[in-house]
Parts: C-alpha cells; structure tokens; sequence
C-alpha cells in the first residue's frame, strides 16, 4: 500500500504600499528558506506594466519565479488561483510567495478569506502582512492630513494598514 503525504504549500501574501520594502522582504524570506531550511520557494510576481521590475529585481535569487503581467492579479480572484494551482501542481513548492501591485487594496475580502474558505484544502495562508514604511507615511502626513476622516487617500490608507495581521 502506498500512502502519499500531501503538505500543504504555505501561502505567504505580503501588501503594501508602492516602494514600501515588499518586493525586499519577499526575496530575504525566500533566499533564508531555500539557503537555510531548504524549502522549495515560487515567488509570483506581478505588475500592471508589460515591464515586471520585480522580475529583474528577482532575477539572481535561487528560487523559481511566476510572472503574471498586464493588470493586478489580486483584482481577479480566479486568476489568481489558477496560476497558484499551476504552481502548486507543475512546482510543488513548499512556499509560495506573493505580493499585489501596490495600489491593490481590499486583500482580506477579495484573496485571502477566499483562499481559506474555499481552498484550505489546498494552501495554508501565513498570517497577512502589511508593509509600512513609517520614514515615508509619516513625510506623506506633512503633505496631506493622515488624520482626515473624509480624505479618500487617507481611507485607502487607513484601510490597507488595518487588514494586516502584521504590520
């Protein structure tokens, strides 16, 4: 009788704010797990350009790379998960790494509770993490009133902040 263990891929999503450090975080995490623990890392990337920066950022790291272009991938559910099921059935990593486009809000509703109600079974999310990068978001406060209630970027803002489980 043959058994097969299926472990489940650790699905790491990390949001953020344009040049707020996830793309850096994203590539220590997976070198340290690849270098140190050993574990097979796919890193998607994506961007709303033909151009994927994070790409060529990537480039020299030691783990595999997914790109999906043209458009916010978290946007479309489906797609997402299309791709993280090709990944997790031509791959087999142990972790997946990821990132939305920085202006991508709403993570919780539209990715991950999805991703826990009804594909559990097949990705097990780490904890949301939110990137901040206090030196900037603190120069943005000079300019604009991070304080405003009424300001649309301020609710954006605000709301990114909220949904980590880590910030």
């Amino acid at each position: 009788m043959i058994i097969s263990v299926f472990m489940k891929p650790k699905l790491v999503l990390i949001g953020g704010f344009l040049e707020g450090g996830k793309t850096a975080l994203l590539l220590k995490i997976g070198e340290a797990l690849t270098n140190d623990y050993g574990k097979r890392v796919v890193m998607i990337v994506n961007d709303q350009g033909e151009v994927l920066v994070d790409s060529v950022i990537a480039g020299d790291c030691r783990f595999e790379i997914a790109e999906i272009i043209r458009g916010c991938f978290y946007c479309d559910f489906q797609v997402f998960i299309k791709y993280a099921q090709k990944i997790l059935e031509e791959l087999m990593p142990d972790v997946i790494l990821t990132e939305p486009v920085g202006s991508c809000g709403c993570l919780m509703p539209t990715l991950y509770n999805p991703i826990q109600e009804f594909y559990s079974n097949e990705f097990e999310p780490a904890p949301l993490i939110i990137m901040v990068d206090a030196f900037r978001l603190l120069k943005l406060h000079q300019e604009i009133n991070l304080l405003d209630a009424g300001d649309y970027i301020v609710y954006f803002i605000a709301s990114k902040i909220k949904e980590g489980d880590n910030v």
